[in-house]
């Protein structure tokens, strides 16, 4: 297998905590580091793991891998000097190279135009391995595929050597036959030369064309590379792949080098199961390709069409998809981890069991998207537009909401725990169910929305427009709906114990059986509200206006409505035992009579009791 490592006693705490942070499954781990999910167990379990895998992972997780490595044994931990010579391959895979010269080398497989790109990016690819940014093609000849390298003695001496170690034997999986130096005639003396072997067999009339589209000028070769033109249309810059398939190809590394792949028409291609992680994609036509279980991670996407793409199971952490156009995309079970959309189109998207923890989403128009079961957990939603989303059973907590456009979304049974919500628009949404609890909706407009059995615990929604709104069973204790506008609400059977609806508007509500234990109600308007068998012990209703309120049996034990507008209020078989009504207003002498006989207390008189 190669030499292997282990995670250090003391590394593995650090492991540990950085795969938490990431808020990353193992099979995700696994596929961003090209290995299986027994592999990435081990490592998280401190056995040996092949020292290019357990490079790879350190690197998903933003470790040092040589500072938490322990090896099998002394002789088998590389050099200060090997450790250096390291180079993260973008398919995930580990080579080690050397210096600067020309050679040449062979790679397995028949080469045709098509794969320009990919001996593009070999080549850039040996430049990062020889640790020389001057190296280039600047010829090719057949007898397999030669590439005529050169560049600086020391890093084409570094690639020589690894190759003859044996170290060098793929690059981007072509297989390398052979490296050498060589001379060429009349050639600069203070240049070295490589010929860079790789097998195949290429039409003369295909050699040309990739001398065209692949060598660069040298000194004594810039009359050779001005007369080999590329055919008309043959632009690389420009390539239409239309309908090409590259069904599981490895491009990975091909774009993320080239960089000049922005705008390409890639649109209906066959790209699953592809590896396109750093991948500069912006303005690229994307759209109805299928991406399905492809690599994005790190991918620029910015601009990007991807209109009734296929992005289900693909991996796209980190991915900038700003301005990107994935309206009706398809990105079911896809992971969208800290990538920023920002500003996207997901209309119609589906996106549902979509993991998309801590994501900027801020202004994304999801109209009409399928985001039922996804995780939002943490991502910024700010100013998004979800109107008409499927929101059913999603994980928004600790979410930015704030102005965010849920009307008429179906947030059924979603969790919103300590989400911020403040001004959002969540008018006709439909909150059955949903956990609200500690959420900020200050502001926000809840008109018409349905709050059926939510849990809205110490939920703040001052100045929120309820409007109306039916809360029915809903748990509102210790909620802030202070100033908050409820007329016409239906409130039937919630619980408010120990909230503040002081200030608040509840003319015409129902709250009928509903808990309002210690609530503060203080100020409030309650004229022509239900509240016929509600529980308000100990509430505070000073200054309430309760005009024309139905209060037949309802409970106000202990309260105080001291100054309480109570004119034609319902008080028959109501609980006033301690309840408080000095300065009360609209009430008859006979009627403070009668509530004095029931318990009740007036200014500094003691209760009169009935003797029975």
């Amino acid at each position: 297998m190669g030499r292997s490592c282990r995670v250090s006693k003391l590394g593995l705490e650090k492991a540990k905590e950085a795969f938490k942070l990431k808020g990353w499954t193992q099979e995700y781990l696994a596929g961003a580091a090209g290995c299986s999910r027994q592999t990435v167990g081990n490592f998280l379990l401190g056995r040996s793991v092949e020292i290019r895998l357990f490079q790879t992972i350190c690197t998903e997780l933003s470790l040092d891998w040589d500072k938490i490595a322990e090896f099998e044994s002394e002789s088998e931990e590389p050099s200060v000097t090997d450790k250096d010579k390291v180079i993260q391959e973008p398919s995930g895979t580990t080579q080690v190279l050397t210096d600067k010269k020309s050679y040449a080398f062979a790679i397995a497989g028949t080469v045709s135009p098509e794969d320009i790109a990919k001996l593009k990016a070999i080549a850039a690819l040996l430049k990062d391995v020889a640790q020389d940014t001057s190296i280039k093609i600047i010829d090719i000849e057949r007898g397999s595929i030669k590439l005529i390298l050169e560049g600086s003695k020391e890093g084409l001496e570094r690639l020589e050597n690894l190759f003859k170690s044996g170290q060098l034997q793929d690059v981007l999986g072509v297989s390398v036959e052979d490296v050498e130096f060589i001379t060429l005639p009349n050639s600069n003396l203070d240049r070295q030369r490589l010929e860079f072997t790789i097998a195949g067999d290429v039409p003369e009339s295909e050699i040309a064309i990739l001398k065209a589209a692949l060598t660069e000028t040298s000194d004594n070769a810039v009359e050779r590379s001005q007369s080999q033109k590329l055919p008309s249309g043959g632009n690389p810059l420009r390539i239409n792949l239309v309908f090409t398939n590259l069904t599981t190809g490895n491009l990975g590394g091909t774009f993320r080098i080239l960089k000049n792949l922005i705008r390409v028409n890639l649109r209906r291609t066959d790209l699953r199961g592809t590896n396109l992680r750093r991948a500069d994609l912006s303005f690229t036509n994307l759209s109805h390709a299928n991406l399905s279980h492809a690599n994005l991670s790190h991918a620029n996407l910015s601009g990007a069409d991807l209109r009734g793409a296929d992005l289900s199971h693909a991996y796209l952490s980190h991915a900038n998809l700003n301005h990107a156009y994935l309206s009706h995309v398809y990105l079911r079970r896809a992971y969208l981890s800290f990538t920023n959309l920002s500003h996207a189109d997901l209309s119609h998207a589906d996106l549902s069991h979509a993991y998309l923890k801590r994501a900027n989403f801020r202004g994304a128009n999801f109209r009409g998207a399928d985001l039922s079961l996804a995780n939002f957990r943490g991502a910024d939603l700010s100013l998004a537009n979800f109107r008409g989303a499927d929101l059913s059973g999603a994980d928004l907590s600790f979410a930015d909401l704030s102005g965010a456009d849920l009307s008429f979304a179906d947030l059924s049974h979603a969790s919103l725990g300590d989400a911020n919500l403040s001004g959002a628009d969540l008018s006709g949404a439909n909150l059955s169910g949903a956990n609200l609890s500690g959420v900020n909706l200050k502001g926000a407009n809840l008109g018409r929305a349905d709050l059926t059995r939510t849990k809205l615990t110490a939920a703040n929604l001052n100045r929120a427009n309820l409007s109306p709104v039916i809360l029915l069973s809903a748990d509102l204790r210790r909620a802030d709906l202070s100033d908050a506008k409820l007329s016409g609400a239906e409130l039937s059977l919630a619980n408010f114990s120990n909230a503040d609806l002081s200030d608040a508007n509840l003319n015409r509500v129902h709250l009928s059986d509903a808990n309002l234990d210690g609530a503060n109600l203080r100020d409030a308007d309650l004229s022509y509200a239900d509240l016929s068998s509600a529980n308000l012990s100990n509430a505070d209703l000073s200054g309430t206006n309760l005009r024309a309120a139905n209060l037949d049996g309802a409970n106000l034990r202990d309260a105080d409505l001291s100054g309480a507008y109570l004119s034609n209020a319902i008080l028959d078989s109501t609980v006033v035992a301690n309840a408080y009504f000095g300065g009360g207003k609209g009430l008859t002498e006979d009627m403070k009579r009668e509530l004095e006989w029931r318990g009740a207390i007036f200014d500094d008189r003691p209760p009169v009791f009935n003797p029975k």
